[in-house]
């Protein structure tokens, strides 16, 4: 029996909604992932074109960089990086397949950081940057025909960027993809994991800090590079998170369908803050059940 008002009407019991992964929730992901991979692969295109366009070190020496100015170029450094990467990759891949709404945050990462790797591509392809140093060969230029460009570039895009055939692409300096990465991750990992004994957390920042520095170490990027990325990627971040998290907002600032296109499509069933804002709940009974189903069969 429900409780009465001091009019004698009865209350309305009230309930607290849990978040929601949403309708259609598979195939927003899969649209999301569709995107993603076509801002990727435009990505790779763009970088064979800054390729072609990069000056010569003997016509156009590097510029001038506080940072770069005072350090001596390890090659090696370049794998750590990489090394970095892969590890926070890994962990957060792992934080996916466990949390109960792996689907939204995977919508919501993807979505978001493919928006700064479209902006990338317009600012790498307009301003052609002298190479930081010789330090390791990069890939021979194309002869500008469609044909080989879309042979690199699927090259490019395979080999996540790390290498071709005759080496690596160079001119991809504003701004640093790979700090946009670092961002990104380390913010979902320390947002949506859990700090398993104190160590989780501190270890993926030093992780990522080591793997920053190594950029520089490497001669990879300039450090304006590294700096823009470090201001443009928590604004970024910042934004999205506060526009997911109160639809009024979202609803107010038409100007967000420019900046995430994809935003109003993917919230448009998370339309009031407690189906807004993601709890750190793990999907403990599914992956069991599907493991056991796994073993017995």
């Amino acid at each position: 029996m429900l409780p009465l008002l001091g009019n004698g009407q009865p209350t309305t019991a009230i309930t607290t909604k849990t978040p929601t992964i949403g309708k259609h929730s598979i195939k927003k992901t899969l649209v999301t992932m569709f995107a993603f991979t076509a801002i990727m692969a435009t990505t790779a295109w763009v970088a064979v074109i800054v390729n072609d366009r990069n000056p010569l070190t003997t016509e156009h020496p590097p510029l001038p960089d506080l940072i770069l100015d005072n350090l001596t170029p390890i090659a090696q450094a370049n794998y750590i990086t990489a090394a970095a990467l892969y590890i926070l990759t890994a962990t957060i891949i792992i934080t996916l397949v466990l949390h109960r709404y792996r689907l939204v945050l995977l919508q919501r990462y993807l979505s978001s950081i493919m928006v700064l790797y479209l902006w990338r591509n317009v600012c790498m392809l307009v301003t052609s940057l002298p190479s930081t140093q010789d330090v390791y060969p990069c890939a021979v230029k194309t002869d500008g025909t469609f044909q080989m460009r879309i042979q690199q570039a699927m090259v490019e895009f395979l080999t996540l960027g790390s290498t071709t055939d005759s080496g690596v692409i160079c001119g991809d300096y504003i701004y640093s993809g790979h700090t946009i990465s670092f961002i990104f991750l380390i913010y979902y990992i320390l947002k949506y994991t859990q700090n398993v004994g104190g160590l989780v957390h501190p270890l993926c920042c030093i992780t990522s800090v080591v793997g920053i520095i190594s950029l520089l170490v490497s001669f990879s990027h300039y450090t304006v590079d590294i700096v823009l990325s470090l201001i443009i990627a928590p604004m970024c971040l910042t934004l999205h998170e506060v526009l997911v998290e109160n639809p009024p907002l979202r609803q107010k600032y038409k100007l967000v369908r420019l900046m995430f296109p994809l935003m109003n499509f993917l919230e448009s069933d998370r339309d009031d803050y407690s189906t807004c804002i993601i709890q750190n709940q793990y999907d403990w009974e599914s992956l069991h059940g599907w493991a056991k189903n796994k073993l017995t069969l």
